[in-house]
């Protein structure tokens, strides 16, 4: 009995080594788990967002690490991502593949409470860093009040297409989102079968993940990334290069559903607001961008309340 139970626990834990060895056998680079834990000791300990960010400084773009027994890849390189998330997306699934062609009336009612689910949260959060960095830089507000002001008739009208002319207020918003994403890790996807990419594999089943705050400094694309710069997104100086390395709702054929959604009541949430009072605050330092908001796992919000006093123009 004693021997069968000696035999039993080592090819338990020959299996288990071979599993926590998957990165490794496939040249995926990244630190080495534990047989018990994965990499979970480390999370644990130091958070898993500070934790995903010293590991891209130590392994580069690409970095493969265990969740528990969970083998995840986190990448920031934009060439990768473009042939995950884009090119070879079918690869790269995130939900079952559905037999029929038409949607159920439950799917559409599934599909339209994710888009207000997924739009509203985030979008209040993003509006909150908004305001902060508004406060701090006082002459973007004022440009971008005046921008909405001759755009909207003087504060009277606010719709669709008058939004959408109004170009430096989306090159703000997404400089914000850009500097400080709700989702710190985004778009979740599991590889359908072993693929290669580069000099490594990305096994069958592992988990995908962008590492969003990563691939916004990538510094190669967004020269001086830790400055408030709202011209960059200016449609004159965008790139195809920043279209991929700029990620809060994902990028490619699975983006986020409620992308139209929380831009659109951003837009329209700032515009109101603007065109009818100016914001200040003495507790806020000018010209500076740095802020320190609280962290969960993926999930960014502003730390502390938003203070401020409301000036009618």
């Amino acid at each position: 009995m004693l021997h069968y139970f000696a035999f039993a626990g080592l090819i338990c834990l020959l299996n288990r080594r071979r599993h926590f060895s998957i990165h490794q056998r496939n040249k995926v680079p990244g630190p080495a788990p534990s047989l018990l834990f994965g990499n979970m000791w480390d999370i644990y300990m130091h958070g898993h967002i500070t934790m995903v960010e010293r590991w891209h400084k130590l392994y580069g773009p690409v970095v493969g690490y265990f969740f528990g027994s969970i083998p995840l890849i986190n990448c920031s390189d934009p060439e990768y991502l473009k042939n995950i998330l884009v090119k070879d997306f079918q690869n790269f699934s995130d939900r079952s593949v559905r037999e029929s062609k038409r949607l159920t009336d439950d799917q559409i009612t599934d599909m339209a409470s994710s888009a207000l689910l997924a739009g509203s949260g985030t979008t209040s959060t993003a509006l909150s860093f908004t305001t902060k960095l508004l406060l701090r830089f006082p002459e973007v507000q004022e440009r971008l009040r005046n921008e909405l002001l001759a755009a909207t008739d003087r504060g009277t009208k606010f719709d669709f297409d008058r939004m959408q002319k109004c170009a430096y207020m989306e090159a703000v918003i997404l400089e914000v989102l850009r500097m400080y994403p709700p989702l710190l890790f985004f778009e979740a996807r599991h590889t359908a079968q072993d693929y290669e990419m580069g000099d490594f594999t990305i096994a069958k089943g592992v988990e995908v993940y962008v590492s969003v705050r990563s691939l916004h400094y990538y510094e190669e694309i967004f020269a001086d990334p830790y400055s408030f710069q709202p011209d960059r997104f200016l449609p004159e100086n965008r790139t195809l290069a920043m279209s991929l390395a700029h990620q809060p709702f994902g990028a490619g054929p699975r983006n986020c559903i409620g992308k139209i959604f929380a831009m659109m009541a951003m837009k329209t949430t700032l515009a109101k607001l603007l065109t009818k009072y100016e914001l200040t605050s003495h507790r806020e330092p000018r010209n500076n961008a740095k802020l320190i908001p609280s962290q969960s796992r993926i999930f960014q919000k502003l730390d502390g309340p938003l203070l401020c006093k409301l000036k009618e123009i």
